[in-house]
Parts: structure tokens; sequence; C-alpha cells
């Protein structure tokens, strides 16, 4: 009965020794999600940026052409 309620007691102990280690490497894991997920939406937005910076610059490069194509027909 004692070696029993020993056992018990030794096993909640690991138990808790386990939690609490794995508890950094919970945190760790969140904070390493979280910063991928930082990177992605910063590197998605750069993106987006460029490409709207690029499509305004394609569309102010076209409306000049339409401007010169029909300043030269009038």
């Amino acid at each position: 009965m004692i070696l029993h309620l020993a056992g018990i007691i030794v096993v909640r102990i690991c138990r808790q020794v386990h939690i609490l280690q794995s508890v950094p490497s919970l945190v760790h894991l969140i904070v390493v999600v979280f910063i991928l997920r930082l990177v992605v939406v910063v590197v998605l937005l750069s993106m987006l940026h460029f490409l709207i910076s690029s499509h305004v610059l394609v569309i102010a490069i076209f409306l000049n052409m339409m401007v010169l194509i029909l300043g030269n027909k009038c």
C-alpha cells in the first residue's frame, strides 16, 4: 500500500515536471508561429504594395500612351 502511494506520488511529480518542461516549448511554439505569421503578413503587404505601385506605373504609362495617340489623331 505504501509503495503504491509512493508510485502514484512519483508519477504525479513526473507528470508535473513533464508539463513544466513542455510549457516553455509550448510558449516557444506560440512565439515561433506568431513570428512566422508576422513575417508572412509583412511579405504579403510588401508584395501587395509592389503590385499596386507597379500597376499604378503601368496605368500611368497606358494613360500617357492614350493621350499621345489621341493627341496625334486630333
